[in-house]
């Protein structure tokens, strides 16, 4: 409460109530503690009938920035999160990332950060460097292309914080809306 002033973290409401990010009423730890008002503790302020989801919480929790909540992050955080999950093969991780850099170039930045975040994830090893987009022809794995999802998922895995760093940081260049404020 006192690192928010004794106020929601969201909109500054007095009398907020202690969210436990990761919804266990057990685990008291101050990270997974968020002090919101009634209203954000129960809903997201965009959309009355979904809770904000723990996984956005804890990123606010962890980055304090206010763009995190705004629901035009939503789209970009699917894409983020999906960078993380499990694939099983290269084909489907390759897309996943793909479609991760294709969506960030039509934010503000975009190019850059898209840039940015190729450099994290593209292979390393020289040989592969040159070819690393599948073939298309839709034939099973070979032993390149098992080496090249290993590449690339332990390339992911092993830039997951400073690729979601980068993403919260490309959030300051958006010009998105104020989601708290309603029309009269």
């Amino acid at each position: 409460m006192t690192e928010y002033s004794h106020l929601c973290a969201i909109c500054g409401a007095v009398n907020p109530q202690l969210h436990h990010v990761d919804e266990n009423s057990e685990n008291n730890t101050p990270l997974n503690l968020l002090p919101l008002c009634p209203n954000h503790h129960l809903t997201d302020q965009h959309n009355p009938t979904r809770k904000i989801g723990s996984g956005r919480l804890r990123l606010f929790r962890e980055h304090k920035d206010p763009a995190i909540l705004k629901p035009q992050f939503e789209p970009l955080y699917r894409r983020l999160t999906a960078l993380g999950t499990s694939r099983q093969d290269f084909q489907t991780l390759y897309d996943v990332v793909r479609d991760f850099l294709a969506f960030v170039l039509h934010l503000k930045m975009g190019e850059y950060y898209s840039g940015r975040f190729e450099k994290l994830i593209q292979p390393t090893e020289p040989k592969y460097v040159s070819r690393w987009e599948p073939r298309g022809d839709n034939s099973p794995a070979t032993k390149e292309q098992a080496v090249l999802y290993a590449q690339l998922a332990n390339r992911i895995n092993d830039s997951s914080v400073e690729i979601t760093n980068l993403t919260v940081e490309l959030l300051r260049y958006q010009n998105w809306p104020d989601s708290t404020s309603r029309p009269n």
